[in-house]
């Protein structure tokens, strides 16, 4: 029998640290080696292009450091995040694939897209999505937006 495999897709946001512990444990229960990736666009004749590119490998490094199990890293080049994760995922043999959710509400998840979605609708394995940390976004009395 095969080892089991899963792309954990990270976008180093605010909510990682708990979406990439839950996936692990998700990973854990299932018995699936964890490959973490982020996908990161970028042309090396920009100016500045390597440099976010090694700081986008330590951010990626020091999300992955604090677990208790090994994982793999992988920053992936890529201009097409849905694609470039779906893509990554056949290419390792996984048999899942786990997502954080953002959970942009309104017209931004109108005009940003919804990386989700189109995994879930451009892959044929398990797409996994593992919510916030329970802090909501709210509006404060000034119509500026607050954690809660």
């Amino acid at each position: 029998m095969s080892e089991r495999r899963a792309l954990v897709a990270l976008d180093l946001g605010d909510h990682q640290t708990h979406v990439l512990t839950r996936a692990v444990e998700l990973c854990r229960q299932v018995g699936a080696r964890p490959t973490v990736a982020y996908v990161f666009s970028y042309d090396e004749a920009l100016p500045g292009s390597r440099e976010m590119l090694r700081k986008t490998q330590e951010l990626l490094h020091h999300a992955c450091e604090r677990l208790e199990v090994p994982v793999r890293e992988e920053v992936i080049r890529g201009d097409h995040v849905a694609t470039t994760i779906v893509a990554r995922a056949h290419e390792l043999g996984a048999s899942m694939i786990v997502l954080g959710s953002n959970r942009r509400k309104g017209l931004q998840r109108l005009l940003l897209g919804n990386v989700t979605s189109r995994v879930i609708e451009e892959t044929d394995c398990d797409v996994f999505v593992v919510g916030g940390d329970g802090v909501e976004d709210a509006e404060d009395e000034d119509g500026e937006e607050a954690r809660a």
